[in-house]
């Protein structure tokens, strides 16, 4: 592993102790473009082919919880943006937050979000930030 990998994987174990210990489960929602490697992160996390990968061709159509046996972890996968449905996409991670947030069990509701970037551009695109 490279060390930016071994500093974004303590902060990333940090807050996986955190919400075990807290909450019982995890839930991170990975966001960002079509061909940013969201699918490809969930396999590398679970450690198996949990998601279809496409080679920057879109792949995920709806958002989908991936969740793994003995694991105290859900991981949704997600549409990648684009331009053309940028806001329709958003407005259904705002939905599936807002949804989960109103939940009196604190194991149902959105911990993390994980943003992916594509890495050619090295660019941090306005919608980014949304």
């Amino acid at each position: 592993m490279n060390s930016n990998f071994d500093r974004y994987g303590d902060f990333v174990q940090a807050w996986v102790n955190f919400a075990f210990h807290k909450r019982g489960r995890l839930n991170i929602i990975i966001v960002g473009d079509t061909g940013a490697g969201k699918s490809t992160l969930i396999n590398a996390v679970f450690e198996g082919e949990m998601a279809e990968t496409g080679d920057g061709r879109p792949v995920t159509d709806r958002i989908t919880e991936i969740r793994k046996d003995n694991i105290p972890v859900s991981i949704f996968d997600t549409r990648g943006f684009e331009r053309d449905n940028y806001a329709e996409i958003l407005n259904e991670l705002d939905n599936l937050i807002e949804t989960r947030g109103s939940s009196d069990r604190p194991e149902e509701h959105i911990h993390i979000v994980w943003l992916c970037i594509l890495e050619a551009p090295r660019r941090v695109q306005e919608a980014d930030t949304k």
